[in-house]
């Protein structure tokens, strides 16, 4: 038994117009998705950057919250200063005692990285008993 595909009168394939519309639409939709990578990857370096800087201003919080009460004003950086070992990294410590209640003390922690793009920021605030 023959099993070759043939040709047979009156059947009808795609022509060449067909074939050439059908892979210039498929061509437009790769491009379009392959358009999105960029934006995509940028998220994902944001992203990336924010978790970082949210972590260094976790990490400040952390040193005021196991300092002795009376040590904590002296951790308050009255600006941005580097983060050691990590480049590009700034970080700024308030400590505001007396706030919100007395015998309490409000420390914030807010971390920054100037890029190419702009500037990404996180900030990180807690309460602790003096």
């Amino acid at each position: 038994m023959d099993t070759r595909a043939t040709w047979q009168p009156g059947e009808r394939g795609l022509s060449l117009l067909e074939v050439l519309v059908a892979m210039f639409l498929l061509a437009l939709m790769v491009l379009g998705l392959a358009s999105s990578v960029p934006l995509a990857l940028r998220g994902v370096v944001l992203a990336g950057d924010q978790a970082t800087l949210t972590l260094a201003a976790q990490e400040a919080l952390e040193v005021v919250r196991e300092a002795r009460p009376e040590a904590r004003p002296a951790l308050d950086t009255a600006g941005f200063v580097e983060v050691p070992g990590r480049p590009g990294l700034l970080r700024s410590v308030a400590v505001a005692g007396g706030r919100p209640t007395p015998g309490t003390a409000t420390v914030t922690a807010v971390a920054r990285r100037v890029t190419g793009e702009g500037m990404v920021q996180a900030t990180v605030a807690t309460v602790v008993e003096q």
